[in-house]
């Protein structure tokens, strides 16, 4: 067994809100530029859209 280190971190954030339903890469991945990382739930987005103007 060994540790490693990584060179860069990067701080995520969504545009929008909502409940992560599922994240599709395991801890310690390796994950290409473009990959899903976390899938959210659509339902608060779905709602916001079905009545615009709140």
């Amino acid at each position: 067994m060994g540790t490693v280190f990584f060179s860069e971190q990067s701080s995520v954030a969504a545009e929008i809100e909502g409940k992560v339903v599922e994240i599709p890469v395991n801890h310690g991945s390796h994950v290409n530029k473009g990959d899903v990382l976390v899938q959210l739930s659509t339902d608060i987005i779905d709602r916001k859209i079905a009545t615009p103007g709140r």
